[in-house]
This record gives C-alpha cells, sequence and structure tokens, in this order.
C-alpha cells in the first residue's frame, strides 16, 4: 500500500528525507550491499561499467547505489521516458488525425498516430473517417524530424526494429509478404516491387524495391521507405479516390478526431519493447503540445516536468535505438519514482514484462507465486540495463536500475548475474 498519494512530493525534498533515513535505517540494507558488492567481484565485472541503484518506493530510502550518478547508454530503458510521455500528455483515445471538413472536401494532417491499419492494432479510425468525404486534401508540413533517429545505425534499414517513423504510418510502416496459393503483399501497391533476383529478405536502401527468398513458408516483414508519394498512393488504393498533397502545413483551425486506445499501444511498446511505437508516441505527444509534430517538441515539454530529477540526460529518440543517448541510474530511478506516485500499482505494472510471464524477460525471474520483477529490459550490442520495480516477500516495492555497459561477455551472463541479485533481495525484504 503506497503512504504517498496525495499531493505529489518533489524529487529534490525525497533524496533530502532518503538521506535522512538512510543514516538512521543504514543497518537494515547492510546485507543488501554486502550481497551486491559481493557480485560486483566476481571476474565477470571485471572489464565493463556497472552502475545500480535502488530506493525503498513508499519512503524513499536508498537501499544501494553505486556510479549512479555516472552516465550509461540507456538502449530500450530510454522507453520509460517514453512511457512517462505518453501518459502525461496523450489522451486516453490517441488523436488519429487532424481534420477540418467542408461539405464533401477534408482537409487533414497526421498526428503519428501508429495504429491505422497496423498488423496487430488493425485500427480503421482513420480509414472510415477519410472514406466519408470525396474531396481529400493532405497537408502534410507539421512534421519536422527525419524518418530514422539521429545515431541510428544506416545498415538496420531493412529490418523491422528500425521501422521509419512518419507523421501519417499506415500498416505499422511494415509490408507483409506471405505465400499462400500465391504470393499476398500488404499493402497492395507493392506487389510489382519486388525483385526477381531471390534471396535473404530485405530492401534496397532508398526505393521499396523488396527482395524475398525463392520459397518461405513464415509470413516475412520487411520495413518499407516512407515519402508523402508511398502514403498517399496506399491511401489512394485502399479508398479509391485521388488524395492531393501539400507539403506545407495547414494555417486553419483543424479538430482532433479521438482513435485508439492509448494504454494498449503504450502495452506493446513496453512489453514488446516496440521501437515504432516508441518513436511514434513521441510524435503523438508532441501533437498534443504544438502544431509542429517533433521528437524534440515532445521531450523539452516533458523534460520541463522533470526539472527537479538529478543529472538530466541527453535524450534524442523515443525507442532508445541511439547510442547516443546518455541516462543515470539515478535519473531512471527517479523516473519511475514518479510513475509509482502517479499511477495505482496495479495499472502501472501493466505497462512493465513481468519477470517469467512476459514480454523480454518472460524466461526470467520466474517464480511459483507469480512475478515479483516488473521492469524494462534495454539492449544493444555490448549493453544490458535492467531498470523497474520489485515486489519482495514481504511485500514491500523497491525501484531499481542495474545498467551495464561495454562488456564483451554473453549477455546472458549479465543477465543472469542481475537475475541473482534481484532474487536474493526478494526473498530477504
Amino acid at each position: 500500500m503506497k503512504l504517498v498519494r496525495s499531493g505529489l512530493i518533489p524529487w529534490s525534498i525525497i533524496l533530502i528525507t532518503a538521506s535522512l533515513i538512510g543514516s538512521c535505517a543504514s543497518v537494515r540494507p547492510a546485507k543488501l550491499r554486502k550481497f551486491i558488492n559481493n557480485e560486483l567481484q566476481i571476474p565477470l565485472h571485471d572489464h565493463h561499467f556497472t552502475g545500480t541503484y535502488i530506493i525503498d518506493a513508499e519512503s524513499g530510502q536508498v537501499m544501494y547505489s553505486k556510479n549512479a550518478a555516472k552516465y550509461f547508454t540507456p538502449a530500450s530503458n530510454t522507453k520509460i521516458a517514453t512511457l512517462y510521455s505518453a501518459l502525461k500528455l496523450i489522451p486516453e483515445k490517441v488523436p488519429a488525425l487532424r481534420a477540418a471538413s467542408f461539405g464533401d472536401t477534408l482537409i487533414f494532417s497526421g498526428t503519428g498516430d501508429p495504429s491505422a491499419l497496423h498488423p496487430v492494432f488493425q485500427d480503421s479510425t482513420l480509414f472510415n473517417y477519410l472514406s466519408e468525404f470525396r474531396n481529400l486534401i493532405w497537408y502534410s508540413g507539421n512534421y519536422q524530424d527525419e524518418h530514422f533517429g539521429p545515431g541510428w545505425a544506416w545498415e538496420d534499414f531493412p529490418f523491422g526494429f528500425s521501422t521509419e517513423r512518419s507523421v501519417l504510418p499506415l500498416y505499422g510502416n511494415i509490408a507483409q509478404f506471405e505465400l499462400q496459393d500465391s504470393l499476398m503483399v500488404t499493402p497492395a501497391i507493392f506487389n510489382d516491387s519486388i525483385l526477381p533476383e531471390r534471396g535473404k529478405p530485405g530492401r534496397l536502401e532508398d526505393r521499396n524495391l523488396f527482395s524475398l527468398p525463392a520459397n518461405f513458408s513464415d509470413t516475412i516483414h520487411i520495413p518499407f521507405t516512407q515519402t508523402t508519394k508511398v502514403t498517399a498512393a496506399i491511401l489512394a488504393s485502399l479508398l479509391d479516390r485521388h488524395v492531393i498533397v501539400r507539403p506545407e502545413a495547414y494555417p486553419g483551425e483543424m479538430q482532433l478526431i479521438p482513435g485508439y486506445s492509448r494504454d494498449s499501444l503504450c502495452i506493446k511498446m513496453m512489453v514488446d519493447s516496440d521501437n515504432f511505437l516508441a518513436e511514434q508516441l513521441m510524435i503523438l505527444s508532441s501533437q498534443m503540445v504544438s502544431d509542429t509534430l517533433s521528437f524534440s517538441t515532445a521531450k523539452d515539454s516533458v523534460l520541463h516536468l522533470l526539472a527537479d530529477l538529478p543529472n538530466a540526460p541527453r535524450w534524442v529518440d523515443g525507442s532508445g535505438l541511439s547510442r547516443y543517448n546518455l541516462f543515470t541510474p539515478k535519473w531512471i530511478v527517479g523516473l519511475l519514482h514518479k510513475l509509482y506516485e502517479e499511477n495505482s500499482e496495479d495499472q502501472l505494472f501493466r505497462y512493465f514484462p513481468a519477470g517469467g510471464v512476459s514480454g523480454t524477460i518472460d524466461s526470467w525471474y520466474g517464480a511459483e507465486d507469480g512475478p515479483f520483477v516488473f521492469a524494462k529490459t534495454g539492449t544493444l550490442g555490448n549493453n544490458y540495463n535492467l531498470s523497474g520495480y520489485l515486489r519482495t516477500k514481504k511485500n514491500r516495492v523497491f525501484i531499481f536500475s542495474i545498467m551495464n555497459n561495454h562488456f564483451r561477455q554473453p549477455t546472458d551472463s549479465i543477465k543472469s548475474s542481475i537475475e541473482r541479485t534481484l532474487t536474493w533481495i526478494g526473498t530477504h525484504y
């Protein structure tokens, strides 16, 4: 049960209180500190960088701290900041589009909503709304960002984890190829975009020309490159009408049309570590604070709300694909604590992978009496982080961030070390 519910306590006060409580109750976490220090002294940790910060969620007491104010590459721990952005800025029904109607003519702009015809969500709000009008004029100039985030690896463009972001995504910006009696292609406009040479699944770097194996049994998904011309062509094919594209931003008033569930998007983004959804949620967040859509617009608004947290991050994308991102364990724990104070436990833990049950930790932290770890992983080559919530045997909740950067050992060995640590804490507290 949470003790702090009415009136959120500034993080600076929590830090002061935590230090005072910690000095008065330092005996309580002594065994925890000894265990973690012993774990970090094994040879596994000799040649890479580790940062750890753990607090008691209710009291704010610091249970353990090592390199907590040092900056690390967070990888997909970045999505925790994206989750906070979405929950603070986006309404429960995300805006599917911005629109102004004049008789049988609709003027519209995209909002970044990723759910339109998405293979999982299959939301038809955008399609149904546009189909009511004969004349469609798309003002596409309200979006400022590039299709890829800063620092993304260029060679990842054919892979689903590096799907392009855009202001008006359709089908999750993924082309789907399924071989039944004949080849089924979605979106259908790519039926004639398959290279005659057979080989590994892929796409030309700058064109929507796809390569496929000679024979395949599984459905193949390949990101398509996003241009306003491609998006307009898909819409025209689906709606059987011409879509006029205006490259500027619409100067008049437009109405936001509500669409898909924000929470459904957030849960899949966090549990499956979906990079595309993370990027689009940041675009959607910017829609709620400005008519000009960009990652930076949303980021700046959210960092203003988090100005009391220590160690301001370098935050450059929504997904964590970029190695330019730099977060500290202490900042992440501060962010997690804000989420804990502003949401019920039941609702909050639903957003996170549950140990032994779901998402990126479904094979870790299993327990007979149900999950006790609810946390977001962050994985890039040579980097592995885990940040979230730990519910102990005594029903205390600890908030933690454990960051490992620049290791050369197998990632599973790092995961095993973290599992030993969290399991021990959960058992003894």
